[in-house]
């Protein structure tokens, strides 16, 4: 894969992710519950992306969100990826100390053509 075109993409998600995290047109927003599978030995998440083969590709820092629009602690968020395609998004919270494992998929794109039309933001 071209790397111009990797780079590209993951400022692409980048900039989507920011526009919608200070966007006012989540007015109406609802606050859904989901499942985060958390362990306080950070040792255990480790042996987890590295028995599943998976490497950091991208990784941001920021304060998590409660419902109501609060923030609160310090947290740092990775985006785990292996050579097949399949990815984990894991969030480290600093106090209590814990590792939590917010998601995974796989069938990864990094093209950003494709993923605008995914979230209705290119008309072409």
């Amino acid at each position: 894969m071209n790397i111009v075109k990797w780079i590209f993409a993951a400022i692409a998600t980048g900039l989507v992710l920011m526009a919608i995290s200070t966007s006012d047109l989540f007015a109406n927003e609802t606050w859904e519950k989901s499942v985060m599978i958390c362990d306080s030995n950070m040792d255990d998440m480790v042996e987890f992306y590295i028995e599943e083969g998976l490497v950091p590709i991208m990784a941001g820092t920021g304060k998590a969100l409660y419902e109501g629009g609060t923030t609160g602690e310090d947290v740092i968020t990775f985006v785990m990826q292996d050579p097949d395609g399949k990815f984990a998004l894991i969030r480290y919270y600093a106090n209590p100390k814990r590792a939590c494992l917010l998601g995974v998929g796989s069938n990864v794109t990094y093209d950003a053509e494709a993923m605008s039309k995914m979230l209705g933001i290119y008309a072409g």
